[in-house]
């Protein structure tokens, strides 16, 4: 549950901070968010330790967004690593 507030709260901070405009839509950024969200809830319970190791890399993800202006393109090239990570 601590990992779907944080997950929520980083995801909605870089959507927010993302508002130039981008070849990577909202749309398509929010979708990527959900999918992250749904696949580290299913990693949860199938695998934590894997779900520890790909929150530790969203809040770095997370902390390196917020300190620059964000894009949507970096925003959906963090999402994609994410979801890489989490594929493997």
């Amino acid at each position: 549950m601590k990992a779907n507030v944080f997950l929520s709260t980083f995801l909605g901070a870089v959507l927010i901070s993302s508002v130039s405009y981008a070849a990577c839509t909202p749309e398509e950024a929010q979708a990527k968010a959900l999918e992250i969200s749904e696949k580290m809830q299913a990693l949860a319970t199938s695998n934590p330790e894997k779900m520890q190791t790909v929150s530790q890399k969203l809040s770095s993800a997370a902390s390196n967004l917020s300190s620059q202006e964000g894009s949507l393109d970096k925003t959906c090239e963090a999402y994609d690593e994410i979801l890489a990570e989490i594929n493997s």
